[in-house]
């Protein structure tokens, strides 16, 4: 609690941690350039000079001393100075400590960290970079496990862009190291794709027509654009890579089996089997539109798209398409009021044109803004703005047939007055079109005088919801609550054909499912890791699964999941590197006969 310090006995980033046969500690003081030791009662011993040491083993048989040397990412509100930084990736050999601990070897094993891993993931992810190394003495030769960016010139190729960034063996050949296992590369020749899911993001659909499972990762505009889809038969495990018309930020399916994909502000639809364009009747031409702003997104024409209002390149708060055809959408943009309340900028709709949403007393129209927007199934915009008042980030919305609106709020649940337990998990909330809002505490240009007398409903930021029909807290993944990181690791729920929720609570290691009234009706899963849990198909699994009991769905860091009604749930779990099939179905299941009902086969339903 003192923070960092160069003293014997303080820390400047500790990175690793290790012990030998006498129970010495060996702790990796990153930023100091050291490895300090401890005796197993605490007593400072020995300092070892180390650049940027990251990960310390030591020899069970001779106690030498090797340390894995790294750059590790500077903690968020600290600046990188030239003292932090550390280009190569080295192992260097010291002798046991009962002999000084002297430097003895050192090899540059030319591993790179992966540029895109930088980021924290989640809670259960907190080395904030994908990489790791490890030594094996258990053979003759010296051994090294790595696991991030493999030695340097391993090629990627086209369809595998992160080919090179997954678990290797290399072994000591002289002077230097040669790959004797590359356990990425056998599994790029098993399966379709192997690069991964940048900030971990792995958005899972139906179609509710075929059942086919899609999977949008992002793969353009720094991960926030999709242009391309993985098409996955949960039959047969069969995948294919569809190339999209134009990058995107998110899709959808209707009941007919269309395919509906979203940029900044606009709907297009499209038949998945030819990927033809099926026009809104009132909707708009774009001759080139694409989703994102980094120069190398893919465009395409546009016949008609459905327009609402919406603007910029990064993460949106998702739409979906109810069983009667109307789309719900949450348009993403940036909106400023000075303290006289006037407007510095505004939603894009149209070209040329824009939109105000509503000003009232506690209403935040600083920062993010999304507006929950609701377009009918022929294009038409029905409401603008039909929750009022949603601040920070969404992390999905969904309507039902009756075109009541659901949407997951990043802000955090109270209940009576107390916080939810896991300050990063969001809140679902019910509203009818038109007819709920949010009164925020604070930061509204129009102050909320006086505050409502009872508890918040939510918080970041504070704020109490008018007219919900119900509210459900820890839920999936809010980055960027109380600014403890970054936003592009999220969530998304799902809302089935009988208006139940899926619900990714992930520190629970399930997904609850509700009611179309908010209650909980069932939690699917439980921790655990690839082995755990025995399926119904074993074909394509692990040969010797282990029995974990209730529904045999082991989970460990599941944000995202897709639903085919009462047929099957499928959870993205990234954390196990798998998406998981799971069968629904009822307690009980009867077969009633219909009497005095026409055979439609034999007199044509007259």
């Amino acid at each position: 609690g003192a923070g960092p310090g160069k003293e014997d006995g303080q820390f400047n980033m500790p990175a690793d941690v290790a012990t030998d046969a006498k129970g010495r500690v060996y702790v990796a003081d990153h930023r100091n350039d050291r490895v300090q030791v401890f005796a197993a009662d605490g007593k400072h011993l020995q300092n070892i000079a180390s650049q940027k040491p990251s990960r310390i083993n030591i020899h069970p048989k001779t106690g030498e001393v090797f340390v894995f040397s790294w750059a590790l990412p500077v903690p968020c509100g600290r600046r990188s100075t030239p003292s932090t930084s550390h280009n190569s990736y080295t192992l260097t050999r010291y002798s046991s400590l009962d002999k000084a601990a002297k430097e003895t070897a050192s090899w540059d094993i030319n591993i790179r960290p992966d540029p895109r891993g930088n980021h924290l993931l989640s809670r259960h992810f907190a080395t904030q970079i994908n990489m790791a190394a490890a030594m094996d003495f258990s053979g003759d030769k010296l051994r090294v496990w790595v696991s991030g960016r493999s030695p340097a010139g391993h090629r990627s190729t086209r369809n595998n862009p992160g080919l090179g960034e997954g678990v290797m063996l290399l072994e000591q050949d002289g002077d230097s190291w040669t790959v004797k296992g590359d356990f990425l590369e056998e599994a790029a020749h098993a399966i379709r794709r192997v690069n991964s899911a940048i900030f971990n993001r792995q958005r899972l659909y139906v179609n509710p027509k075929d059942g086919m499972l899609y999977l949008l990762e992002g793969d353009s505009a720094h991960g926030k654009a999709s242009q391309r889809t993985l098409q996955i038969n949960p039959e047969t495990g069969r995948t294919r890579m569809i190339e999209l018309p134009l990058s995107v930020e998110d899709m959808a399916f209707d009941p007919d089996g269309h395919v509906y994909l979203r940029t900044h502000n606009m709907v297009m639809r499209y038949q998945p089997d030819t990927w033809r364009e099926v026009p809104f009747d009132y909707g708009e031409e774009r001759v080139r539109h694409h989703f994102g702003n980094s120069g190398g997104e893919r465009s395409s024409r546009v016949i008609s798209g459905s327009v609402f209002h919406g603007g910029g390149s990064f993460h949106h708060g998702g739409f979906h398409v109810a069983p009667n055809g109307n789309i719900v959408v949450a348009g993403r943009f940036h909106s400023s009021i000075d303290s006289r309340g006037t407007r510095r900028h505004e939603a894009q709709v149209h070209e040329g044109a824009s939109y105000q949403p509503l000003l009232y007393a506690g209403r935040i129209l600083g920062g993010a803004i999304h507006l929950v927007q609701i377009l009918d199934r022929h294009g038409r915009m029905v409401h603008e703005d039909a929750v009022q008042g949603v601040h920070g980030l969404i992390n999905g919305v969904a309507i039902d047939n009756r075109n009541d609106v659901y949407l997951l709020s990043a802000a955090v649940r109270h209940y009576n007055g107390d916080r939810h337990f896991n300050d990063h998990a969001g809140t679902i909330m019910k509203f009818t079109p038109g007819e709920g809002r949010l009164l925020a505490a604070s930061g509204a240009p129009i102050p909320l005088q006086p505050l409502p007398d009872r508890p918040p409903d939510v918080e970041f930021p504070r704020m109490w919801a008018e007219n919900a029909h119900w509210m459900y807290g820890g839920v999936g993944w809010g980055g960027q609550n109380y600014s403890s990181g970054c936003s592009c690791p999220n969530t998304r729920f799902a809302l089935d054909y009988f208006a139940r929720s899926f619900t990714p609570e992930i520190d629970r290691y399930n997904v609850g499912v509700l009611d179309s009234a908010g209650n909980l009706i069932l939690r699917v899963g439980q921790y655990g890791n690839v082995e755990d849990g025995v399926p119904l198909v074993k074909d394509g699994g692990p040969s010797d699964p282990r029995s974990i009991g209730g529904d045999e769905t082991a989970i460990f860091f599941a944000p995202y999941v897709a639903t085919h009604t009462d047929r099957r749930l499928f959870i993205a779990d990234p954390g196990n590197a798998r998406i998981a099939s799971v069968k629904l179905g009822y307690h009980t299941d009867s077969q009633t006969a219909l009497k005095d009902v026409p055979d439609a086969g034999a007199g044509g339903g007259k």
